[in-house]
């Protein structure tokens, strides 16, 4: 019994060998056929799979920390704004939720920054971020070398610092005693504590903070008189992220925090009486917009995928047509349809193969085009590239568009007459029947690309009213800079001239 499957099992693998080598020498002896058929499946396969590598990398991608399904975004809100934003949140406020929050393990904030670096008489500006003291116990990371900040290093007298493995390397030479070294930032000394991971990146932005220090630098005040930010609860300009507890969920924490702001507004009616709250997942966040685009781009390419099996497809029906007197022989050799068909759908097969290898080596060539061309603001941009998932996408992708395209053909020459197909005339080996399929494959690529172009002419006359709206102001030959002053020289506010 058992040999009798082994027997089966190797002479079905010789049949589609047989098929497989049959499938090669027959489209060689077409080259042109051959060519335009991988091409046109190279567009769209490549297409889709250079978007999916985007989606891939921006919306299906975890954040690289443990458990990043409990990571959420806090966001203070105004409710007079129709849109509910802003997002951000002050420091009394973040306090506040932090003592009384419950459904959290963790609950940190964060803003980002930039500092000037001085080192050895050079200056360089440096990326960073002002942290809580707990932002890397939210995250779940710990520091390769040296320790995470402490509690009490959230006073306006501490002066320590985080810095990144680049910075380890670059500027100290991966020294195994920098824990403990002074670093002067924005003309402060400060003492690192710590050198984080290998590719640690946070906030989940570009460019990448390399520096981090604790919100002692937002307690600090230029004299005693001053309110310091920390105090300043009408001050929203930092974002909050929080691990949430094994047993609570987004809804229960957004429950939870909604009872602390109505008691926040009727005790700082002034400054909180029109603010909320509202949690979403931080992977939500950090996406925001692009998703509803990316979809909306990903459905394009499909539908350029699709007019490309249509294509191929009107192609195959006509080839077949043309190979009337080959499949009659075929048949009075005693080939059933079945084997027939099979035979077309290894052809069908190889063809995809073939133009999904060519679609993957454009997508490749194309990420940097696509990167370049999407906003740097986009969490992930900077991680496309062509791993296993987009090639599990685009071997699917690949198969199923063989079928798409090669099923319907086969079937219809594998049911050609052997009578008609030797007469082999044209008249003969295009039935009424064959005819009407081709015409309505014709009239389904027709509506799609009416649907592609109608949506690409509507993208282009919203692009250009965008262009076209007056932002209020000239803005030819207008430029921004911003420019810190350090607080060693300039340590009181009216020491700076607006």
């Amino acid at each position: 019994m058992e040999a009798q499957r082994d027997q089966r099992g190797l002479t079905w693998l010789e049949d589609l060998a047989r098929d497989f080598r049959f499938a090669c020498r027959t489209l060689r002896k077409a080259p042109g056929f051959t060519v335009v058929a991988v091409l046109t499946l190279a567009l769209g396969i490549g297409a889709n799979s250079a978007m999916f590598s985007v989606i891939n990398a921006v919306l299906l991608r975890p954040l690289p920390f443990p458990s990043p399904e409990r990571l959420t975004a806090v966001a203070s809100i105004d409710l007079r704004a129709t849109a509910g934003a802003s997002g951000s949140a002050s420091w009394p406020d973040y306090f506040d939720w932090r003592s009384a929050a419950r459904a959290f393990e963790h609950l940190s904030a964060y803003r980002e920054t930039g500092f000037t670096l001085v080192d050895g008489g050079r200056a360089f500006h440096i990326p960073g971020a002002v942290v809580t003291s707990d932002l890397l116990s939210t995250l779940g990371v710990k520091p390769v070398l040296g320790r995470d900040f402490l509690g009490d290093e959230e006073r306006a007298s501490a002066d320590v610092a985080l810095i990144s493995d680049s910075i380890w390397r670059s500027q100290f030479a991966a020294a195994p005693d920098v824990v403990g070294r002074a670093i002067t930032l924005n003309a402060r000394r400060f003492t690192i504590v710590g050198v984080m991971p290998p590719g640690f990146h946070f906030p989940v932005s570009v460019p990448a903070a390399e520096i981090w220090i604790t919100n002692a630098e937002d307690a600090r005040v230029d004299n005693p008189a001053d309110t310091p930010m920390t105090a300043e609860r009408g001050a929203h300009f930092i974002r909050v992220i929080g691990r949430l507890r094994p047993t609570a969920s987004v809804a229960s924490a957004q429950a939870e925090l909604d009872v602390i702001c109505a008691a926040l507004a009727r005790a700082h009616p002034d400054e909180s009486g029109h603010r909320g709250v509202r949690v979403t997942p931080e992977l939500d966040r950090l996406v925001g917009d692009a998703r509803q685009s990316l979809l909306v781009l990903l459905a394009a390419v499909g539908c350029v995928l699709l007019i490309a099996c249509v294509n191929l497809a009107n192609l195959l029906l006509a080839r077949g047509a043309g190979r009337g007197r080959e499949m009659a022989l075929r048949t009075a050799l005693g080939a059933s349809a079945r084997r027939i068909v099979r035979q077309l759908l290894t052809e069908s097969l190889v063809l995809a193969a073939l133009g999904t290898g060519c679609g993957l080596a454009l997508a490749y060539g194309s990420i940097a085009l696509l990167v370049r061309l999407a906003p740097v603001t986009v969490r992930g941009l900077d991680q496309v590239t062509i791993d296993g998932p987009v090639v599990v996408f685009t071997a699917v992708i690949g198969g199923v568009s063989a079928l798409i395209f090669g099923l319907i053909p086969a079937f219809q020459t594998a049911r050609t007459d052997p009578a008609i197909g030797a007469a082999a005339t044209a008249r003969a080996t295009q039935g009424r029947g064959q005819r009407r399929l081709r015409g309505a494959l014709v009239i389904a690529e027709t509506a799609i690309g009416v649907v592609l172009l109608v949506g690409a002419g509507l993208l282009l006359r919203s692009f250009d009213r965008l262009l076209r709206t007056a932002p209020g102001f000239e803005p030819q030959h207008l430029v921004t800079a911003t420019f810190r002053l350090p607080d060693s020289r300039y340590p009181y506010r009216k020491q700076i001239v607006f």
